[in-house]
């Protein structure tokens, strides 16, 4: 419906959490408790804006792990993105192709979604200044 295109259409176009967060907010006042799925939309939504902020080509979640596809534009600091995959321990890994994945620990497979939504935060404090 044209409605439903054009909630798609603002929520594509929603610049950070907060303008996802206040479409939905908005979209329930005015048809009641949005269904489950349309919640994991705006979930995903808000991730899209936080890759958007780091500059990456690419966004994917998987059962195991959680990968940005990097470019030559991407806003992260080189040196913070080293730090974070050489720390002792770190689940973090950069391909030569430029790929940052970070593999879940078992815990953190039970809800992907806030796991993700944890590295994609942890990603984003490598933004460069």
């Amino acid at each position: 419906s044209d409605l439903r295109l054009e909630l798609y259409r603002r929520l594509a176009q929603a610049t950070d959490q907060d303008g996802v967060r206040a479409i939905a907010v908005e979209v329930e006042d005015r048809y009641g408790r949005l269904p489950e799925e349309a919640q994991l939309l705006c979930e995903v939504m808000v991730d899209k804006t936080i890759v958007r902020a780091i500059g990456a080509r690419g966004y994917e979640l998987g059962a195991l792990r959680v990968v940005l596809s990097l470019g030559v534009d991407t806003r992260l600091d080189p040196a913070k993105v080293m730090r974070l995959v050489q720390q002792n321990g770190s689940r973090w890994k950069l391909t030569p192709d430029m790929r940052l994945s970070y593999a879940f620990t078992q815990t953190e497979r039970v809800d992907r979604m806030a796991a993700a939504r944890a590295r994609l935060g942890e990603a984003a404090g490598c933004l460069a200044r």
